[in-house]
């Protein structure tokens, strides 16, 4: 008997090149949400560090600069993702 390897074909759902299409209102709430998440993220991350820095060992300044580092990150990659491909 053959060692066969089973076979799987994906489909893949083929969407209109426009979708999803976005009112000019909708675009402008989805802008500001994403600077007001943005901006109240920096803000956090300031009283974080503020909150942490005067007692705070090296392990624990790194910890949260990273945790801060990631947070931002993530909140500047998602939006600037979207954004590139509505331009495309």
């Amino acid at each position: 008997m053959r060692n066969r390897t089973p076979q799987f074909r994906w489909r893949v759902p083929q969407c209109h090149p426009d979708f999803p299409i976005y009112t000019a209102a909708e675009s402008a709430a989805d802008h500001i949400i994403h600077f007001v998440g943005l901006a109240a993220a920096a803000a956090a991350v300031g009283w974080l560090l503020d909150r942490v820095a005067p007692g705070a060992t090296i392990k624990h300044l790194v910890s949260v600069s990273i945790y801060c580092f990631g947070l931002v990150g993530m909140l500047t990659a998602a939006p600037s993702t979207i954004w590139s491909v509505r331009a495309a």
